[in-house]
């Protein structure tokens, strides 16, 4: 199943929220047709970013699906609308994120570059999973600019927790309404990221498949 997710709406349950949630209504959607029928998670979206998300029907389209975002091959795109206005007309950003005990993502040290001495072990040893550092790649090309905001075009190598929106504010950019990551304009109310398209081969059929949803009519409207 590939859905339309809406901004400021969970993928899964946290402690905090148990029943507004994509994945609990899409429960309950399919429990309604045929009580056997299940729902499996492949992937999520930032609670604060709208856009596609596809969901399982089966454990074994699941593991296949899941499959194809380890290995990189899933086809994904997102438009960001960021604060000021980009010099540079497209570029990449590689490097390796890790997370803090609150969840905030960071920029740190290859894992595996230079030399480690005995002190350095030791301390990796000591960290959580999300503490060392991962490879995230994302790449951007900007499509409009007005005097304050640029509409900015992402596709990802990688898909690490919170990667666009860390990337775009290392670059001095960051996306409207992410005060988390240093902006300081919401002229939306509402996170500037949305994931617009979302391309993979059908677990079941081998079809390659690929799904678009336009921009919100909000972003459209502050570059009009």
């Amino acid at each position: 199943l590939v859905i339309h997710k809406k901004e400021n709406l969970l993928t899964i349950a946290t402690e905090r929220e148990k029943e507004k949630t994509a994945y609990a209504y899409l429960y309950g959607y399919v429990k309604r047709q045929k009580q056997e029928n299940k729902i499996f998670v492949v992937h999520r979206l930032d609670q604060k970013a709208s856009g596609i998300l596809v969901f399982a029907r089966s454990d074994e389209a699941k593991r296949k699906l899941q499959a194809q975002f380890h290995d990189h091959v899933i086809d994904r795109q997102y438009i960001a609308i960021v604060e000021g206005r980009m010099k540079d007309d497209s570029g990449t950003v590689q490097n390796y994120l890790a997370g803090n005990r609150v969840y905030k993502v960071y920029v740190t040290e290859d894992p595996q570059a230079g030399s480690v001495t005995p002190h350095k072990a030791r301390q990796r040893e000591r960290r959580s999973p999300r503490e060392l550092g991962k490879l995230a790649i994302s790449s951007y090309r900007v499509r409009k600019r007005n005097s304050k905001y640029t509409w900015v075009e992402v596709t990802t190598g990688t898909g690490r927790k919170h990667q666009i929106r860390v990337h775009l504010a290392g670059l001095g950019h960051p996306i409207i309404g992410d005060k988390e990551y240093g902006s300081a304009k919401n002229p939306l109310s509402r996170l500037g990221l949305h994931a617009s398209r979302l391309g993979f081969v059908h677990p079941a059929t081998g079809k390659k498949m690929t799904f678009e949803v336009d921009a919100p009519p909000a972003f459209r409207k502050m570059f009009a």
